[in-house]
């Protein structure tokens, strides 16, 4: 997965799937990327709405708080028009 800037506020996502050479490898690509694509459809209203706030995290946040302050301190600029 990845995501790329388009405006602020809005990203385009990016996949890729990949399985093991062999019989088989067709319908095993098509069964991990139809769920992924169900994963996204189910997660996109929340990962639409989403925001998040210093100081109401709990513990089993510590991951995302972590990529959080990555974010923060992490050279910007301007997305472009």
């Amino acid at each position: 997965f990845s995501g790329s800037a388009m405006a602020r506020g809005k990203t385009l996502s990016y996949f890729a799937f990949g399985v093991r050479k062999g019989p088989g490898a067709e319908a095993r690509l098509a069964g991990v990327a139809s769920f992924g694509e169900r994963l996204m459809a189910e997660d996109a209203p929340v990962l639409e709405t989403i925001r998040f706030k210093k100081g109401v995290l709990v513990a089993s946040d510590r991951h995302l708080a972590r990529f959080l302050r990555y974010v923060e301190t992490f050279p910007a600029a301007p997305p472009p028009e």
